[in-house]
Formats: C-alpha cells, sequence, structure tokens
C-alpha cells in the first residue's frame, strides 16, 4: 500500500541505498507531492514494474521543476541518451543509430528505478525491444487515441475489438491505461524486425478500420476527427517507445490515474475513475498520477511468422512455442 510520507525535519533521504537530493523539492503541487514521494513510489512499485522495464533502452522525461499540467510534457525535459551524472545502479548501452551510437540507460534492478527517481525522472518509456538486439521488437503496441467527442464507452467497445481480432489470429494481448484518455494494446510476439511489427500492426489496424470507418482513423491531425478514435501504429516504428507500466506522468493527477481490464470495464466511468487496485486502498484516495498499467504480465508466448507479403495481415500466422 503507498502513501505520502511525513515531511518532518530529519525525514530519512536515503531510499534503496539510493541517497535522494532535494527531498523536499515540489513535483505535483496540487497533491504537495515532493521528490522523496516520487522515489518513494519507483521504491512500492519497483518489483511489480521491473518485469515490463528491464533490459530495453529507455526514454526519460525528467521534471527538475514542479509539474505545470497546462504546459507540453508538463513543462518537463525528455531524454534519450544516458548522462554522465547518473547513479551506477543504472546500465549504459551503446545502440548504433541512423548516424552515430548513442548511448541509452537501462534499468534492470529495483535500485536502478529508484535511481531515475533520484535523477528527477517522473515518466519511464520504454522501447519494444531489448537492448542487445533493439531493432527486434518483442511487443506490438495499439494506440488509441480518441478525440473530445468519443465516449469512454466507445474506447472500451474498440478495444474489445482490437483484442478479439487479435485473439482469432492466435495472439494474446492486454490493456494498458496510457496516463491520458485512451488506452494501449500490448501483444507479446518474439523477437521480429521492427519493420514486420509496424507492417502487421498497420494491417490489423486497416482490418478494424474498415470495420469501423465512422469511428476508427488513422488520421493524425486532430482537426477533423473530435468524434473518431485515432488508431496510432507508429508506436512500432524502430525507436520510437510507449509509456511503461507503472510510470507516473507529468501531468495532472485528473489524467492519469487507475486501470482496468477492458472485460471488466465499467461502461459509464472516465479513464480518471478507474483507480489503480494493484496500489491498494491508500493510492486510490490520495490519487496519485499513476499513468500505464498492465493488468497481466505481458510475457512473451509466441512468434509472429512472416509468409509472404507484410502488408497484409494474412502474411502472418502466430507460432506457439
Amino acid at each position: 500500500m503507498i502513501a505520502f510520507v511525513d515531511r518532518h525535519p530529519g525525514t530519512a533521504t536515503t531510499v534503496a541505498g539510493i541517497r535522494v537530493s532535494h527531498a523536499e523539492r515540489l513535483i505535483y503541487a496540487e497533491l504537495g507531492a515532493t521528490k522523496l514521494d516520487v522515489v518513494r513510489y519507483y521504491d512500492a512499485v519497483a518489483e511489480t514494474m521491473i518485469p515490463h522495464v528491464e533490459g530495453r533502452p529507455l526514454t526519460l522525461l525528467r521534471c527538475a521543476r514542479a509539474v505545470d499540467p497546462s504546459a507540453d510534457k508538463g513543462g518537463c525535459e525528455m531524454l534519450r541518451h544516458g548522462r554522465a551524472w547518473g547513479p551506477s545502479a543504472l546500465r549504459r548501452v551503446p545502440i548504433r543509430e541512423q548516424r552515430k551510437t548513442g548511448e541509452y540507460l537501462v534499468a534492470d534492478t529495483h535500485q536502478a528505478l529508484v535511481a531515475l527517481a533520484q535523477m528527477s525522472v517522473v515518466e519511464i518509456h520504454t522501447w519494444n525491444g531489448r537492448a542487445e538486439e533493439p531493432y527486434l521488437h518483442d511487443r506490438v503496441v495499439f494506440d488509441l487515441d480518441p478525440g473530445p467527442k468519443v465516449s469512454w464507452p466507445q474506447v472500451i467497445s474498440v478495444a474489445r475489438a482490437f483484442r478479439s481480432t487479435l485473439a482469432q489470429l492466435g495472439l494474446e494481448s492486454w490493456v494498458k491505461t496510457t496516463g491520458g484518455k485512451g488506452l494501449h494494446i500490448v501483444v507479446p510476439v518474439e523477437q521480429t524486425p521492427a519493420a514486420d511489427c509496424l507492417a502487421f500492426a498497420r494491417a490489423i489496424a486497416a482490418i478494424l478500420i474498415e470495420r469501423h470507418p465512422v469511428l476508427l482513423t488513422t488520421a493524425v491531425p486532430k482537426q477533423g476527427r473530435e468524434a473518431k478514435i485515432l488508431v496510432d501504429t507508429l508506436r512500432n516504428n524502430r525507436t520510437n517507445t510507449s509509456v511503461a507500466a507503472y510510470s507516473l506522468r507529468a501531468r495532472g493527477w485528473r489524467d492519469g490515474v487507475g486501470s482496468a481490464r477492458v472485460g471488466r470495464a465499467h461502461g459509464t466511468a472516465r479513464p480518471h475513475e478507474i483507480y489503480a487496485a494493484n496500489h491498494g486502498e491508500t493510492a486510490a484516495t490520495q490519487r496519485t498520477p499513476v499513468g500505464g498499467i498492465l493488468v497481466e504480465p505481458a510475457a512473451a508466448t509466441g512468434r509472429l511468422t512472416h509468409r509472404s507479403d507484410v502488408r497484409d495481415v494474412a502474411a502472418y500466422s502466430y507460432a506457439r512455442q
């Protein structure tokens, strides 16, 4: 169970062996939550969160001052490459990019997650591939981004439609909240070239859009899709990331709370009204600004096998181990 810490003189500033500097700095002004609260949050969820981040290169959102919910990215700084001053608990891996080699951070341990929070990291985003083979992805992600006129029950219905379609191919999938108004559908696969994963995601999206042309779209511009759900498959691009399960978000708490399995989601609830049962009653009542949460482990249990034309979903089969 998670609770915000008491702020009395002499409060300990070492968590999981990591010394916490500027522990009193406000991060979520609405909640009165400090950097130490963020550190202790990641300390509390670390054992549950590690399976979703270990071994993966990270993109991080660092908030050196209080989150501004009205600003882009909460007024925080997006970090892709590792910095020399990061704690030693974090692993650094070189990854060859198109024009250079970049150094990325990887959090493999409980202590490493706490170290990220000590660096004032609020949001943790992961690649779809592992550090050793970053361009071979082991999951496919569908990002459902509803316009302002789309109801929450409609989002649930679309998520169910995706899961049903994937199940017909023998693919298991899990729903993850994003800290916003939409949902991610996460599909574990065996290591597969990123281009094939993206092509597969686009093919599945095309099938669902053909079935629901009034509600679904792949058009990115917000103007004209106020009553539609954007099916964003670009999370499957070579180096793109998605918010990690159990990551906080640099937003107001009303935009970042909770999760539920789509199969059980209450048809009238908004995303911010579905609190994270995993975190206990205290987290629910204190409205911790939790972002993405997977409701079941996303262990890779099978693989996509390419047959012929990657543009056609029929080009893929699911081969169980």
